[in-house]
């Protein structure tokens, strides 16, 4: 349920609820105002990540029977309760105080592995062992009521989001465009890639809404139009019933209008350790409204989503966009609750660089990882005397490439490493030159 539209300053918010309350929103930045020194005292964890030192843990997680990337792994501390999860290609980045730590890394399917670490690694190899597992029967299969099950699916949801009045999150996020081609010359080199980093804070209550408090970031300067495509790669959850993707409007498949755009099947069913999971089908029931298509899977206990793989559906029109692709995971947050936890966005969109009559199609990917969550504790109530709903701290500008390689939940591909280092020699340059 779409709760409104805040103008607030120069801050644009779509605020978007989810059953009985706000949850998750995606909002529009025309500029952050600054926040007042007395606020800097109300960062939500012990220590900014602006200050603390850290050392980053980077490995991959493997099949121990077939050598094969496991995604989709929560690598956790449970000492600190800090996480990471693993991409596609079975890496992660996890980022820690330095010291002695025991990483627990689980997944569904696989028995929990443990790994001591107590100094800093870029090449950290974890083997999981697969649990015993069985595929369910076509005849199994076929007895489940795929709409009775997600109805079921549905009102969990709602049960989980009806019982969070107050919530606070940080946020790691991760926009890259790659430019391909040459377009006679116009695209410099040093412009095809454009990438935008943020550790955000984000503060929620439910009789006031969110507040945000940017504590770090990082923008390569490069084509200005760029800075319109950055919103599709913002952090939102599928448990919001409207997903706002630059101009579309798309219900979510976990939201309350999921039985009048889609169409829902079992395609899939195994059970190991005593669980089963049911892999369900997403199809558009629908031409009129824009819509998702693709699996999400679920536990048949309790009926928590593991997680929601989709694409826009065939005839789904956003602007900019050519194709593109959503994985959400969910994971326990304590208390009983499974709340998204990542959102990773991969595609293409369209660039247009002379007003229709050139352009460019470049690849795009976005990472959004919630690093550390507390739900329904105490929420200082200066945050939310501010009207402004977004707020960056006066410092949040200054890091330099050391603190995001000791903090950021991604890896760098070397191109980002080579504009990252001209972008601090610049800075360093300016620092020595008032």
């Amino acid at each position: 349920m779409r709760l409104g539209t805040h103008n607030e300053g120069a801050v644009t918010c779509d605020t978007v609820g989810s059953a009985d309350g706000v949850y998750f929103h995606e909002t529009r930045m025309k500029y952050m105002p600054s926040v007042p020194s007395a606020l800097l005292l109300l960062t939500f964890f012990a220590a900014t990540v602006a200050s603390a030192q850290r050392m980053s843990i980077a490995g991959t997680v493997v099949d121990v029977v077939t050598s094969a990337p496991v995604a989709g792994c929560r690598v956790a501390e449970p000492a600190t309760g800090e996480a990471a999860y693993t991409f596609p290609d079975g890496t992660f980045r996890l980022p820690l105080a330095p010291g002695h730590h025991e990483l627990v890394v689980t997944s569904p399917g696989y028995q929990p592995a443990r790994v001591v670490v107590s100094e800093a690694s870029q090449d950290l190899m974890v083997r999981i062992t697969p649990r015993p597992y069985e595929k369910l029967s076509p005849t199994a299969i076929g007895t489940v009521d795929a709409n009775d099950l997600m109805r079921r699916v549905i009102a969990r949801r709602d049960q989980i989001v009806g019982g969070i009045d107050r919530m606070q999150q940080r946020i790691y996020s991760k926009f890259t465009i790659d430019v391909q081609g040459q377009l006679f010359g116009l695209v410099k080199d040093s412009n095809r890639l454009a990438v935008q980093e943020m550790f955000m804070n984000d503060y929620f209550r439910r009789d006031a809404g969110e507040r945000f408090q940017v504590i770090a970031r990082r923008k390569t300067t490069t084509i200005p139009k760029f800075d319109k495509l950055f919103p599709v790669g913002r952090f939102f959850s599928f448990y919001d019933d409207e997903i706002r993707v630059l101009n579309a409007t798309i219900a979510s498949p976990l939201g309350s209008h999921a039985f009048d755009r889609y169409h829902f099947s079992v395609r899939d069913a195994s059970a190991a350790g005593g669980s089963v999971v049911y892999t369900i089908g997403v199809e558009s029931a629908t031409t009129a409204f824009p819509t998702f298509q693709g699996t999400m899977r679920v536990r048949a206990d309790s009926y928590d989503v593991v997680d929601v793989d989709l694409s826009l559906a065939p005839g789904t029109a956003v602007a900019f966009v050519g194709d593109a692709r959503f994985h959400q995971q969910f994971d326990s947050s304590g208390g009983g609750r499974v709340l998204p936890v990542n959102l990773l966005v991969n595609g293409t969109v369209i660039i247009d660089l002379l007003l229709g009559v050139s352009k460019l199609t470049a690849p795009f990917s976005s990472v959004n990882i919630i690093s550390q969550l507390a739900v329904n504790g105490s929420v200082p109530d200066s945050v939310f005397k501010k009207r402004d709903v977004i707020t960056l701290l006066p410092t949040a500008d200054s890091a330099r490439s050391i603190f995001w390689r000791q903090n950021a939940y991604a890896a760098y591909t070397s191109g980002e490493e080579k504009i990252y280092r001209r972008m601090d020699s610049v800075l360093d340059f300016a620092s020595a030159h008032p």
